[in-house]
């Protein structure tokens, strides 16, 4: 249970403890069960060729030059298939993003153009170019600009990030029960992240201050220590059975 007397967050209510993974199962000598794949049928991967781009992508704007987002979409399907990812991306997805792009260029070129600042179209006051609004736009479309509320201010670290925003990169980038790699823990904002999308950390830290508050920041996560050990010449110690020093 969180402070504000809520359950939210970790797991739900009555779960249980969380499960071991099976690398921490071996470790510790528990049972587990490990697949033995004793022989297996080899398989040549063949690539696939690149999905005709739509011709709105190439269509001649008003100055009379294409768009060029067909140019980003070659590019950008060469560049997965160099890592050989092709066809795991939506050819629409990769129009999506490709126009995107061509368009953020655009108002990029415009702002270097005309400038920053604009003139209203009534009042003829200076006013921020609509050239920078819709730049940012179009970044957020292309997923090059991510917008998360900042962490408050706080003695516990001087660059905490926002847990949301982890959240969002490790969703993006790995599948549940899956280990993710931290090795600057820092505030525990990976850690705390990785509780809420079901997803392992494994994290270091080499301030002992910043330590401590890893651990008390996933304590009040998760709402109990019941779960939280510190290992010691092979010894392994609850966290309720040390003695924390008073501040």
């Amino acid at each position: 249970m969180a402070k504000d007397g809520t359950n939210r967050g970790g797991r739900r209510v009555k779960a249980g403890s969380k499960p071991y993974d099976l690398t921490d199962k071996i470790s510790h000598g528990m049972d587990a069960s490990v697949l033995d794949i004793t022989e297996i049928e080899s398989v040549d991967l063949e690539g696939s060729d690149m999905p005709k781009p739509s011709e709105y992508l190439s269509a001649t704007q008003r100055d009379g030059v294409p768009l060029g987002a067909d140019e980003i979409y070659r590019e950008t399907w060469k560049w997965l298939k160099e890592r050989h990812c092709e066809r795991l991306v939506n050819p629409r997805l990769l129009e999506s993003y490709s126009q995107a792009f061509a368009r953020f260029i655009q108002c990029e070129k415009a702002v270097s153009q005309y400038g920053l600042i604009g003139k209203h179209p009534t009042t003829g006051a200076a006013i921020s170019s609509p050239f920078v609004t819709m730049s940012v736009q179009f970044q957020k479309q292309a997923n090059l600009l991510w917008e998360f509320e900042k962490s408050k201010k706080n003695s516990d670290h001087p660059t905490m990030k926002p847990i949301p925003l982890l959240a969002y990169v490790i969703q993006n980038s790995s599948m549940s029960n899956t280990i993710v790699l931290d090795p600057f823990g820092g505030s525990g904002s990976t850690l705390i992240a990785c509780e809420q999308t079901d997803r392992s950390c494994y994290t270091i830290e080499l301030d002992e201050k910043y330590c401590d508050v890893i651990v008390r920041r996933y304590i009040e996560q998760v709402g109990s220590s019941s779960e939280v050990y510190v290992e010691r010449d092979g010894k392994k110690y609850s966290f309720d059975e040390l003695e924390i020093p008073e501040d």
